[in-house]
């Protein structure tokens, strides 16, 4: 959140427009930190609209888009017209588009552009001069210097900060959003905490144990400690819980919706059976960890990013 702010902040009054990359796995909690910021920032914007030359133009803070399913250039270029209300969205050539791009920016007064799932962008490129183009046009938006711009995606999409020079200079941080560890003691109390706070939200009349060392244990393996598997995980749970006329959520519901839901694990085995359960599949590391830039806590010690998700 905080980095977010500082890389919105950057488009007040600058000559050189940065972006920012925001990756990790799907159900990580990505797009819903970045929804978290727009909602926050939008509780009290500069200003809801404005009037030119006898016109009242409404404004748009945060322009917020998701990169559609084998998107082009021209395609994405379409997608921020229609999201910045363009009659015609389709109309004209990519460099027509792209100019209308930045004329609605600067009129609604946009101030960040968030492209979510760009790694749909970045799987069109599969050649390296397709990138570059890709990676290109990003830049060729920054150098505008009209607002930011928010790269939110799989780790794939990484992969347009590394064939073009330029615009990973552009880049004033890269984070990754990663999933909760079990591997030391401190990550595992983190991630019962987080599961604490999910039971008390079920507001089921009596306590499910959610955090309890083997259970907790047993989640974790079900759901590779991605917070959207494991909200989806309880989500099903609740609802069968309820229908069952159940007042909390058991580890037999549990084992009954992991066996009903398909692909929610990696793992064969039903975690929630008997028997210890099997540990979660562990991601690999992204090539160029050591270009990962994470915050420092008070403490000067390097900020996990669960302690971003939590």
């Amino acid at each position: 959140m905080a980095a977010i702010g500082t890389l919105h902040r950057t488009g007040r009054g600058t000559t050189h427009s940065q972006c920012m990359g925001l990756f990790g796995p799907s159900g990580s909690g990505k797009t819903r930190l970045v929804q978290y910021y727009e909602r926050s920032f939008m509780k009290a914007p500069p200003e809801l609209s404005y009037t030119q030359d006898g016109v009242e133009i409404t404004t748009l803070p945060i322009l917020f888009v998701e990169c559609p399913a084998r998107a082009t250039v021209k395609g994405m270029a379409e997608t921020l017209l229609a999201a910045l209300g363009d009659p015609r969205p389709s109309r004209g050539s990519q460099q027509e588009m792209t100019q209308r791009v930045l004329h609605a920016l600067r009129i609604r007064r946009v101030s960040l552009i968030v492209m979510d799932e760009f790694q749909h962008l970045v799987g069109r490129a599969r050649g390296h001069d397709s990138a570059y183009e890709t990676a290109d046009w990003i830049k060729s938006l920054l150098n505008a210097n009209l607002c930011p711009i928010l790269l939110v995606g799989t780790e794939s999409a990484a992969s347009i900060l590394k064939v073009n020079e330029q615009l990973q200079r552009r880049a004033l941080a890269v984070y990754r959003v990663l999933p909760y560890s079990v591997v030391t003691p401190t990550d595992f109390e983190v991630f019962r905490q987080m599961l604490a706070g999910l039971e008390a939200a079920l507001g089921l009349a009596l306590p499910s144990g959610l955090s309890d060392d083997d259970l907790a244990r047993r989640i974790h393996a079900a759901t590779d400690g991605l917070i959207g598997r494991i909200t989806g995980l309880l989500d099903r749970a609740l609802l069968l819980a309820i229908g069952r006329g159940e007042n909390c959520v058991t580890r037999q519901t549990l084992q009954d919706v992991y066996n009903r839901t398909v692909n929610i694990g990696r793992i064969d085995e039903n975690p929630f059976s008997t028997g210890a359960p099997t540990p979660a599949g562990r991601l690999s590391a992204p090539e160029d960890s050591s270009r990962v830039l994470r915050g420092q806590g008070r403490s000067g010690r390097q900020s996990r990013p669960k302690d971003i998700m939590a």
